[in-house]
């Protein structure tokens, strides 16, 4: 990953969001996230997660250092291991309704659903360093719930065909291993790195960011995002 004008403008929303929610001592819940979604895509996942970014630096380091010994999944596995993590999502779900209804003691699943923290630290960054974004692909129910908002979105990264060359840039550049090509639509399964726009080698591009299949400019949409998600955090901290 090149740190280029977008790649340093998603750092430091990353950064900027961080601080925000520090100096607020605030954060979004799962459903006003959720909002961002519909409006603008994964963005979350890409210009707010420190985690998510975290670990991709992290597997940067271990292409540079280890190239070796990168995982290479079989095609099977890729297939079906991104399941995990809506599976997890339904266990968070019937969890937190057991608790809200008395079914099981009142804080025993916050008390379990806290060691989520530790887990992504000591195992999801070493794996990133061997596996591409590996706890965000496959075992993130956040990123789960956030594909199941971007069913309505209408943002998206968008192929086209008839200018696409298939050299296989945006594949090998996309942390989350999409078939770009093959799919000609991404507006789930996606991070909004907007690692595969910059990878496209062909004049003008054949790879875009969409809202509404029309074609627009990724950093003005990142500082949208960006803009909207932290008017939207002071506006829920100020109500309060």
């Amino acid at each position: 990953m090149k740190l280029t004008k977008l790649q340093a403008a998603r750092l430091f929303s990353v950064l900027v969001c961080l601080a925000a929610a520090k100096y607020w001592d605030f954060r979004l819940t799962w459903m006003w996230l959720g909002v961002t979604v519909i409006f603008f895509g994964p963005f979350f996942c890409g210009w707010t997660c420190p985690f998510g970014t975290v670990s991709r630096l992290a597997h940067e380091i271990g292409k540079r250092f280890w190239p070796g010994l990168q995982l290479h999944l079989p095609t099977k596995c890729e297939k079906y291991l991104p399941a995990v993590k809506y599976f997890i999502l339904l266990l968070v779900a019937v969890g937190s309704l057991s608790e809200a209804y008395g079914v099981i003691p009142t804080g025993l699943w916050q008390k379990f659903t806290a060691l989520e923290q530790p887990v992504k630290i000591i195992f999801g960054l070493p794996l990133a360093l061997w596996a591409a974004n590996f706890y965000c692909r496959y075992l993130c129910w956040h990123k789960a719930q956030y594909n199941l908002f971007g069913i309505v979105s209408p943002s998206s990264i968008r192929v086209d065909k008839s200018r696409c060359v298939g050299c296989g840039a945006c594949v090998r550049a996309c942390p989350m291993g999409n078939k770009l090509p093959e799919r000609g639509l991404v507006s789930r399964d996606c991070v909004m790195c907007m690692q595969c726009l910059e990878a496209c080698p062909v004049p003008g591009k054949a790879v875009h960011f969409t809202i509404f299949n029309r074609v627009v400019n990724p950093l003005i949409a990142g500082l949208m995002y960006l803009g909207s998600y932290l008017l939207l955090l002071y506006a829920l901290k100020s109500s309060l």
